[in-house]
């Protein structure tokens, strides 16, 4: 990922050569067909420029492309319910924690965890956290 800030120069020009020239390839790609038009929001996130005055380009491998689209997967397939517990777990709160603030049970909050990781095709916690940060904005 390459960061620019209007009022400081993040990327040295080394890597600015580096990306111009990524860039140029990826558009050859595109113009000869290699890539589909339909594929391109996944390969680039291009991001528009923030409170900061920050850019970001993102050119990411096949396998991001495919694990941030298994996280989009997982994430519309989740209830309400389903994602207010998700929110809380990823912020470190435990099914009991979770309970007391959603006013049900912790077994109940258990086998919501339980559905979502069956959703999610993942055992543990850290591969339902990487599932989840895997998701591009």
């Amino acid at each position: 990922m390459y960061l620019t800030k209007e009022s400081e120069h993040l990327v040295s020009d080394t890597e600015k050569q580096k990306l111009i020239r990524g860039l140029r390839k990826l558009a050859e790609d595109l113009e000869r067909g290699m890539i589909p038009l339909e594929n391109l929001p996944c390969l680039i996130s291009l991001s528009e420029k923030d409170r900061d005055g920050v850019h970001a380009i993102c050119i990411l491998s096949p396998s991001q492309v495919e694990a941030s689209l298994r996280a989009k997967e997982l994430l519309s397939s989740l209830t309400p319910r389903q994602v207010a517990i998700l929110d809380r777990i990823l912020v470190g709160k435990s099914a009991k924690i979770i309970a007391y603030e959603l006013g049900v049970s912790q077994r109940t909050v258990e086998n919501h965890i339980g559905t979502i990781h069956r959703k999610a095709r993942t055992r543990r916690l850290p591969e339902l956290l990487a599932l989840v940060y895997a998701r591009l904005p």
